[in-house]
């Protein structure tokens, strides 16, 4: 597929819930005082088509860091990019069916598992499906108001 379908564009996708998503964290080595305030931060995702092949993704953390991330990309070809860590990543975002997989690999650190985020909608919200290594879980958003 070359295009992301209509349903995960145009729309503010708000953080509801997560499901492993503190021992993800803890995998990853992040310490336990920023693991509860990342737990507790409002986050949002947007997709958007930009034009010809380009699309956009906007993640955006409010209440811990006021962190924003934001990719132009085209599906499938490989990009670098920040992480939401400030680190430098190669980036790959394409379509695997009816889901969107996004990769990050860290520059610096090539050696470690890449980090793989699956989107798909289930039910009217938008599933984020983590994995690195042998840690993984599941981040819920909620159409915003």
């Amino acid at each position: 597929m070359t295009a992301i379908p209509d349903e995960f564009l145009g729309i503010t996708w708000a953080y509801d819930k997560q499901e492993g998503f503190d021992a993800y964290l803890a995998s990853k080595g992040v310490p336990w005082v920023i693991r509860k305030l990342i737990l507790v931060s409002g986050h949002i995702i947007k997709f958007e088509k930009v034009g010809g092949s380009k699309w956009s993704m906007k993640e955006q953390d409010f209440q811990m860091s006021k962190r924003s991330t934001k990719y132009e990309f085209v599906l499938g070809e490989e990009f670098q990019g920040k992480g939401f860590d400030q680190a430098e990543h190669k980036i790959l975002i394409a379509m695997d069916g009816n889901s969107l997989v996004e990769s990050h690999q860290r520059i610096d650190k090539p050696d470690d598992p890449a980090e793989i985020y699956t989107y798909t909608i289930e039910d009217g919200r938008l599933l984020q499906a983590m994995k690195s290594g042998n840690a993984s879980c599941k981040r819920y958003f909620k159409k915003k108001n």
